[in-house]
């Protein structure tokens, strides 16, 4: 089964759609060693304002995970998206989805709060349990 997933930045409203086979822990964990290793990485800014959070927009079958997440990736075009490249296209789609999206680029909107952003009170607690992550992660390291 293969899980295809959304970060979304609250600060800025930008969203990365992937698909992955991995768990989604071990998917996320490798997000955050590609930010800190400066690794060219599309998630790198999202992840690095750490101000962002992890929606599992369905599960698939392992052969049809890029179609199902360019089926988000058109879905959500309308919004702010930072891959806006194909996870399964012709050369001709690619053609016609650079063109327009070069044209959406220039309108680029946040979605409305409430169908992918959690509240106010959500974002505060999420804020909490990291940096209860990150003060247990150095504790560990400094064993």
């Amino acid at each position: 089964m293969a899980i295809v997933y959304a970060i979304i930045c609250y600060d800025t409203g930008e969203i990365y759609i992937g698909s992955t086979k991995l768990q989604m822990t071990k998917r996320m964990d490798k997000h955050r060693a590609d930010a800190r290793n400066n690794n060219q990485c599309l998630s790198k800014q999202i992840i690095k304002r750490d101000e962002y959070d992890v929606i599992v927009l369905e599960t698939c079958d392992d052969k049809i995970k890029f179609q199902r997440e360019q089926y988000w990736l058109d879905k959500f075009a309308l919004y702010n998206i930072i891959n806006k490249n194909a996870a399964y296209q012709t050369r001709e789609d690619k053609h016609l989805r650079a063109i327009e999206m070069q044209r959406r680029r220039r309108h680029a909107i946040k979605p409305p709060r409430g169908i992918l952003y959690p509240t106010e009170e959500d974002r505060k607690k999420r804020k909490v349990e990291r940096q209860r992550e990150r003060r247990a992660e150095q504790r560990a390291a400094k064993q």
